[in-house]
Order: structure tokens, then C-alpha cells, then sequence
């Protein structure tokens, strides 16, 4: 059939080479399955650098959400260890800030822009509305329902009695 339509078309010669096809009708098949093959090395290629994409932003902001918390918890940039040593977390909280800006949404950078702005203006900020963003961002991607409302935090301090005689 290939043939008679080449002739009518004036391409009875150049299509000859086409015509071992009879003799080895299994190279149709061999040809479709290394298609297939490709094809879905293609697709799931694909989804593997997807779900790593993924993860990676979820791990990244969850540490972001942690550090955020923290710093809202304290209310400040440092806290006190148990020897009464201070122990400063502003590295911690620009380092935040800049993961928000790489893997974050666009209105999780929006709020960031207005957290830095406030922390710039009155040395602190209500970071909320971020922390809130970044949890339903989070929850959203591994599939679980979302938080209505802002969730109440603990912060509980332990109090220890010097353990030196005296």
C-alpha cells in the first residue's frame, strides 16, 4: 500500500528501502517499544527531580517555620541557657530569611519583605502572619488539611534551683 501511494506521489523509488519491512514485521514493534521506553525514562526522570525539588523546599521551610517560632517564642534574638550563658540567634533568623527568599512563595517573600521592613523600624515584628503562611504552605504539601486560624504556642520555662552548696 506504502508503495502504490509513493508511486502515485512519484516516490516509488525513494520509498523501495521501506520494503524489508515485510520480511521483518517485528521491527515495528521493537521501534514502538524503545519509544516507550524512552518516553517513560523521560517522564519519570521528570517526576523524580520534582518530588526532590519538593522535598527539599518543604525540609528547608520547616526549618525556616522552627526558627521563626523560636524567635516569636522568645520574643527576642537571644534566650538563656541552663549556665545563664546568652546564646544569640540573629544568624539563625537571617539565615531564615534568606531560604524564605529562595524557595519560598511569592507571598511568603511578600511577608518577609514586610517582617525585615518591621525588624528594621522597631528592632522586632509580628511574624504571624509569615509563620502561618509557611505552615499552610507546608501542610499543603504533604496532602494534609488545613489549620484553621493561628495555632496558641507553649513556651515553658524551667526554673532550677543552684545545685552548688552554700
Amino acid at each position: 500500500m506504502a508503495l502504490q501511494f509513493g508511486s502515485i506521489l512519484g516516490l516509488g523509488d525513494r520509498l523501495e528501502f521501506l520494503s524489508f519491512l515485510k520480511e521483518y514485521a517485528y521491527i515495528h514493534a521493537i521501534v514502538l517499544a524503545l519509544f516507550g521506553w524512552w518516553w517513560v525514562h523521560k517522564l519519570n526522570a521528570t517526576r523524580d527531580r520534582i518530588n526532590a525539588e519538593r522535598n527539599m523546599r518543604v525540609t528547608e521551610l520547616a526549618k525556616v517555620y522552627s526558627v521563626l517560632l523560636r524567635v516569636g517564642i522568645y520574643g527576642a534574638l537571644s534566650k538563656r541557657d541552663d549556665s545563664g550563658g546568652v546564646t544569640w540567634v540573629n544568624e539563625e533568623l537571617e539565615d531564615a530569611i534568606g531560604k524564605i527568599y529562595l524557595y519560598g512563595t511569592v507571598r511568603q517573600v511578600d511577608l518577609t519583605q514586610k517582617y525585615v521592613q518591621s525588624w528594621a523600624k522597631t528592632n522586632g515584628a509580628d511574624g504571624t502572619e509569615l509563620l502561618n503562611a509557611i505552615r499552610e504552605h507546608i501542610r499543603e504539601s504533604l496532602g494534609l488539611s488545613s489549620v484553621n486560624g493561628t495555632p496558641a504556642y507553649l513556651r515553658v520555662e524551667i526554673t532550677r534551683k543552684d545545685s552548688g552548696g552554700g
